[in-house]
């Protein structure tokens, strides 16, 4: 049995006003999104927040990489954000998100992958 999530206007509407002061030129809607969800919700403050978002084209679905090293942890994000009700999404996207999470298992893979330059 499928089971969607539906937003109202309303809320839609507001969550817009929240997110207008993280708009910027040359910075993606979703990316103006993530910014305000890693500062409101996840707690960075705002350089940390701007710095762990890498929402670009080619990105394999990794959107923002938060590292909290008193914990000893990778935290990986991906954003959507639709522009307009009622919006879905596929699954294409998550897929390749889930896929990207392969290379970070382990330290190892980590150290390995091209995500990481220590040069």
């Amino acid at each position: 049995m499928a089971k969607h999530i539906q937003s109202n206007a309303a809320d839609f509407g507001k969550l817009s006003e929240f997110v207008k002061p993280y708009e910027a030129v040359g910075r993606t809607e979703s990316a103006a999104l993530l910014i305000w969800f890693l500062e409101t919700i996840f707690r960075l403050d705002e350089t940390d927040a701007q710095d762990a978002v890498c929402d670009r084209k080619h990105d394999v679905g990794i959107d923002a990489i938060a590292v909290r090293d008193d914990e000893n942890e990778v935290v990986l994000f991906q954003a959507k954000r639709k522009q307009k009700l009622p919006a879905t999404l596929g699954d294409v996207d998550l897929k390749t998100f889930v896929g990207s999470l392969q290379q970070f298992q382990t330290a190892a893979m980590v150290n390995k992958s091209h995500l990481v330059d220590y040069q």
